[in-house]
């Protein structure tokens, strides 16, 4: 007997127990030794390996099992029991060494009880009323007899079985191949050989006598295993070395998927890729619905967490749907690109609808043909020539898909990621209607749904939680064999793991020389995640990719020899708003590309801010709440949002609302919101420092006409305008409409005075041109009265006066001045002029002759 001395209370345990017949003259168990030691070595890798206690006890008492189950309380996941059995009690032994019977009355209540329990095997003859008891008491899993066993073929059984949860197979899957190696090893055609000694051959039943039953409703304990159970989901599912030999540059990247290539730094999925892997190796259904909410991490998980793992068993082909096609033209070009990468001995795949309309042609060209002669019936011939090969090259997708898994001597895994893309009209952004997934579902039905040959290998679409109802709803219409997995986010585990996985392997931990502050004084990872799960409904995917990016940057940046992530440098990007902030431009750059005019406007910016509180934190709104918040604009909305949310910066809310993506994006939202110039931002703070002053004194408050350009300028950036605030509009819409009145007949009065002014200016300046002509008239008038007195005594001066005279108005002079001057001149002819005359009163006492010897001085 072993037992592990120390509990660990988060291993399940596995609890054997044994009973012999030691009556002398009883029915002795020669093989429950055997059967005892090979479960021992088949349970030995996975207790090694921690995944589970094994508790072993042989000449099992009642009192044993009683001790056992209260010391582990509902740690035992399975209770195992070889011996001897019938449909109502196990035959124990008492510490005498004599028989001791445990009723199945009191057996199965008391099994029924213990709430870790998963699994009961009843390894001893006719066990199966017993089996279906416990089954409808309560115990989710339990495999029992419907005769009497064949006592090797019990302990080769128990021991495939066990060899196959210690490699970390599912309960279905243990167990399937269990029940093949029996298959293999026995006649099939004559199950009669595995029944135990002493039955009636008539009595023997033509099946085999072992089967697990399942208690109606707990179908899920079929995944159950021991990975699982003791939290190390990727036991048995090693990631491929070659991983680890071309490692990426750094061990975090930004806000972006895992690609296959990275599968060596992606962590915190460990359950979930041992869930989508039990699905895809030991699920029964060929099609797997896989589904979540947006940015929690789905692409990556099927990239980096399931495909690495699958593909030295499986032929892979991942497929990102795109916009603008159908599903089926997708599933259709999916299978012609694996056979060209695989050359398939036949010709491309038809949907069932292009070889319906082949045929068709066929047939009208053959009656045609019988119609018509000569050179028409030669052209039909040839027509109907081409059609025959181009029919006979093709083969059905149910056809293609078989060949495809002959040729690579592999299941086929194909992926059709973001089958959303193939649901929503490319244009306006709407779900397609259900009538366009018929030619799909004829595709699928037509691979999956043949009961003689079908594919050994899955289908899996993955879609967002708001597709899988449409998705599901034509599965099951279809009569389509399918299975289901939600991917719910990121616990506080997956957080943890995801911060410190890189640390944990040689080769990660060799490359990047990574440390981590984890101690009393401060655990980096438990503060990240409990950081992250403040926001429930946010995604926590892409926050904690833009956390470690941010952190690790800062650690390179400090010492790029030996990085170390510490909680100072978190605390520090956390205040500074480093974490979210260059997440949060870039986003805002990708809404930008998408549509200039919101960002521009500062809407964005408003609706975001909405989603914030006074008091620095995120805030959800309703559909409600936001239709009245931007009322009339509700297309614009209905758009902006799915934009945002497919970039992260907000996350629906239940039951129907949303919220900033991450509470980490409230202080930035509000500080870019605070800072902004844009029309919304300048308009919202022009009317909340006015308005209240307007509701209590309306009279005297309005916007001046910059204030009032800027909000109506802004109104397309910002939230609908509240009843006060539109008042408060009019107003001062009607007192600019008022101003511009009354500058308008002030300009009035203005041009008017001013032309007034002109007019007397004119006025004025031709009366002064009057004055003045009168006054050179009258000038000129005087010097010719002048000039006629000194024509009396001196000619020449009087033609020097009558010149002066003349020369005021030039040709406009008096007549008297034109005569006066015209009887001087005319006087030289009597009186000749002299050049110069000047009187000297003074006696002369020198001259001088000038140079031209003309004048004397």
């Amino acid at each position: 007997m072993t037992q592990s001395s120390n509990h660990h209370p988060n291993k399940p345990v596995i609890f054997l127990a044994f009973a012999q017949d030691r009556v002398e003259g009883g029915a002795y168990l020669r093989n429950l030794p055997l059967e005892q030691d090979g479960i021992r070595k088949a349970l030995q890798k996975a207790r090694q390996a921690g995944l589970c206690e094994i508790v072993e006890r042989s000449n099992t008492t009642v009192e044993n099992i009683l001790d056992v189950f209260q010391e582990y309380q509902d740690r035992i996941a399975i209770f195992h029991y070889g011996g001897h059995a019938d449909s109502y009690e196990l035959l124990l032994e008492s510490l005498s060494g004599e028989h001791a019977i445990a009723r199945s009355e009191g057996l199965v209540s008391f099994l029924a009880r213990q709430k870790g329990l998963q699994l009961v095997f009843l390894n001893g003859c006719s066990s199966r009323q017993q089996a279906l008891d416990l089954t409808e008491a309560g115990v989710p899993a339990v495999i029992g007899t419907s005769q009497k066993i064949n006592d090797a073929v019990a302990t080769n059984l128990s021991g495939r079985f066990y060899r196959g949860l210690a490699a970390g197979l599912a309960i279905e899957r243990a167990w399937a191949e269990a029940i093949d190696q029996i298959k293999i090893e026995t006649d099939t055609a004559n199950f009669r050989g595995m029944h135990g000694e002493g039955i009636v051959e008539e009595e023997a039943e033509s099946r085999l006598p072992w089967e697990i039953y399942y208690r109606e409703g707990a179908e899920i304990v079929k995944n159950w295993n021991l990975p699982a159970a003791a939290n190390q989901p990727l036991f048995g599912l090693p990631l491929p070395e070659s991983y680890y030999r071309r490692l990426p540059p750094a061990p975090f990247i930004w806000l972006k998927d895992f690609k296959q290539e990275e599968a060596a730094i992606f962590f915190g999925r460990g359950a979930e890729i041992r869930k989508l892997h039990t699905h895809i190796t030991a699920g029964s259904q060929p099609i797997l619905l896989f589904s979540g909410k947006a940015g929690v991490g789905k692409s990556s998980l099927l990239q980096a967490g399931l495909m690495p793992r699958l593909e030295n068993d499986y032929t892979i082909k991942y497929v990102r749907c795109l916009p603008g096609k159908s599903l089926a033209d997708t599933l259709t070009q999916a299978l012609q690109d694996i056979g060209d990468e695989y050359p398939v001995p036949a010709g491309p795949p038809l949907q069932s609808s292009g070889q319906d309309d082949l045929r068709l042609k066929l047939a009208e060209l053959q009656k045609a043909l019988g119609e018509n002669s000569g050179f028409v019936r030669q052209v039909l011939e040839n027509e109907l020539q081409k059609l025959s090969v181009r029919t006979a090259e093709t083969v059905t997708i149910a056809e293609y898909w078989l060949r495809i898994e002959q040729k690579t001597n592999r299941p086929l895994l194909l992926v059709l990621d973001e089958v959303d893309n193939n649901l929503t009209h490319p244009e306006r952004g709407e779900a397609v209607p259900a009538e366009v997934l018929p030619g799909f579902l004829n595709i699928v039905q037509q691979i999956f749904a043949q009961t003689e040959k079908h594919p050994k290998g899955k289908l899996l679409l993955s879609c967002r939680e708001e597709s899988h109802g449409l998705l599901r709803e034509t599965l099951q219409v279809q009569s389509l064999p399918f299975a289901e997995m939600f991917l719910a986010p990121l616990s506080w585990e997956g957080i943890v793991e995801a911060v410190e996985g890189v640390t944990r392997h040689p080769a990660t931990q060799s490359l990047f020389h990574l440390e981590i502050d984890r101690n009393k004084s401060g655990n980096l990872p438990e503060i990240i995640a409990g950081d992250l799960l403040e926001s429930e409904e946010s995604p926590l995917a892409p926050m904690l990719q833009i956390a470690l990016t941010g952190l690790w940057r800062a650690a390179i940046k400090e010492n790029a020899k030996a990085p170390r992530l510490s909680v100072r440098q978190y605390q520090e990007l956390k205040q500074a708003g480093g974490l979210v902030g260059e997440f949060f431009k870039q986003q805002i750059e990708q809404l930008n590309i998408w549509q200039s005019s919101v960002v521009g406007s500062g809407l964005v910016l408003d609706l975001l801010y909405r989603h914030t509180t006074p008091s620095g934190n995120a805030e959800s709104l309703s559909t409600e709440q936001l239709q009245k918040i931007y009322h009339g604009r509700q297309h614009l909305l209905d758009q902006l949002l799915d934009k945002c949310r497919d970039l992260y910066l907000l996350t629906d809310v239940p039951p129907h609302g949303t919220g900033l993506a991450h509470a980490l994006l409230a202080p930035i939202v509000i500080k870019e919101y605070s800072n902004s110039v844009k029309p919304g931002q300048q308009a919202a703070r022009i009317l909340n420092s006015r308005i209240e002053e307007f509701r209590a004194n309306a009279k005297d408050i309005w916007l001046n006409d910059a204030d009032l350009e800027m909000v109506e300028k802004g109104r397309e950036g910002m939230r609908q305008f509240d009843a006060d605030e539109e008042r408060l509009l009019q107003i001062s819409r009607e007192r600019k409409a008022q101003r511009e009145r009354e500058r308008k007949r002030n300009r009035v009065i203005r041009n008017v005075l001013a032309v007034c002014i002109f007019l007397f200016a004119v006025l004025a300046g031709w009366q002064w041109q009057v004055s003045e002509r009168n006054y050179k008239r009258s000038k000129a008038n005087q010097l010719a009265f002048v000039a006629k007195d000194l024509f009396k005594t001196d000619n020449t001066k009087a033609l020097r006066v009558a010149e002066a005279a003349y020369a005021i108005l030039g040709a406009n002079s008096p007549a008297a001045v034109t005569r006066t001057l015209s009887e001087i001149f005319h006087s030289q002819e009597l009186w000749p002029f002299y050049e110069a005359s000047y009187s000297h009163d003074k006696h002369v006492t020198s001259a001088a002759i000038a140079p031209d010897g003309r004048r004397i001085l």
